[in-house]
């Protein structure tokens, strides 16, 4: 049976990145046979343009950021260089390119089984309300599985609930990221709903290890991977050098110790989340790869409960909620998290998303 992957697979974005690979690499133990659909969301398209954020930010007067990209252009042009060499060499995806649901269906017919997930794919403020990570263009005959999908909103609102619960109700299987998320769905839905592991997670040290960049060697040095440059401006952090991967303050780039590196690919940002001294983030998927490695980290959560969610429902199964933090001054750098019940249940938790993968994929719908 072919089965094809509809997930934020193109974006230069280090966890979208790395969930699109785990997620194939998972899917592989039960079929070889297994693609990721390149489609790509007109809404999503220009997120990762350097030229598209320096014209909105003119647009909009806002200058300070304006400034801050075009400092950050060659980088962010390098970046997306690195992703994309990352891609060529360690992605299946399909030949075929759709824009819209008429080519989705027209380059989808060859699959038997169609799966949704992982990552953000049913958050609409994500991807522009596109009900095409609901496979709304796929057929009656095609086996449908979410994967993992992770919606990080708090409720369905009537401008879109009709539509979820008309087209979530068409799945086979259904398994997502969050408990907030069974929790919401199962309101709506006759479906079963599974509570799945991210895919990055399914695979541990042995398997990432083989990824890691070997063009870059740093040491004793702690990771900044921020969306907000406010995060962790601590006076205490810094006896280390600060290697930096997101954002960041003019100040900044004056800053003796502070290291502004945005053109690395995922290969350096495994190198980097491998061997820091301690990673000051906000990305969960950078929360994901602290946890294989076992890597001292603090996450700052933005207050947003539909997206703080997906943290603070990782880091309870694993006891590790005192690393994440509402306001960065009240860091203490000795509080050193104890990784012990993580790699106690990790192997467990793995076998029952791996059961749902079994079941989703070899079963007779």
């Amino acid at each position: 049976m072919k089965i094809g992957v509809l997930t934020y697979h193109d974006a230069s974005n280090y966890g979208a990145c790395l969930q699109a690979q785990a997620s194939i690499a998972s899917i592989e133990k039960y079929n070889s046979d297994v693609e990721l659909i390149d489609y790509k969301n007109s809404y999503r398209s220009g997120i990762y343009d350097p030229n598209q954020r320096i014209i909105k930010s003119f647009q909009k007067k806002k200058y300070k950021e304006l400034f801050l990209y075009l400092i950050s252009y060659l980088g962010v042009v390098l970046r997306n260089k690195s992703f994309q060499l990352y891609r060529n060499r360690y992605f299946k995806i399909s030949k075929n390119t759709s824009f819209n649901d008429e080519e989705l269906n027209l380059n989808t017919q060859k699959y038997d089984i169609i799966i949704s997930g992982s990552d953000q794919v049913w958050n609409p403020n994500n991807n522009g309300f596109d009900l095409n990570y609901l496979l709304k263009f796929a057929n009656s005959n095609q086996r449908k599985v979410s994967f993992s999908s992770s919606m990080t909103i708090q409720n369905l609102s009537d401008d879109i609930k009709d539509d979820y619960i008309r087209l979530l109700n068409k799945f086979d299987y259904l398994s997502v990221r969050e408990l907030s998320t069974v929790n919401i769905l199962e309101q709506y839905l006759n479906n079963e709903i599974i509570e799945t592991l991210d895919p990055v997670l399914l695979h541990g040290v042995k398997y990432w290890d083989r990824f890691v960049s070997e063009s870059i060697k740093y040491t004793n040095y702690d990771l900044h991977y921020v969306n907000n440059s406010s995060y962790f401006q601590n006076p205490l952090l810094k006896k280390r050098d600060i290697i930096n991967i997101g954002s960041f303050k003019i100040v900044d780039i004056f800053r003796f110790k502070f290291k502004i590196k945005n053109h690395y690919g995922p290969g350096e940002f495994i190198y980097l989340i491998k061997n820091a001294t301690t990673v000051f983030t906000t990305s969960f998927h950078a929360v994901i790869m602290c946890l294989i490695y076992n890597k001292p980290f603090f996450v700052h959560l933005t207050g947003n409960k539909g997206r703080d969610s997906r943290i603070t429902n990782l880091l309870e199964k694993f006891d590790l909620l005192n690393c994440a933090i509402y306001n960065s001054k009240s860091i203490d750098i000795n509080n050193k998290p104890d990784f012990s019940t993580f790699n106690e249940k990790i192997e467990g938790l793995r076998k029952l998303t791996d059961h749902f993968l079994e079941d989703s994929l070899q079963n007779k719908a």
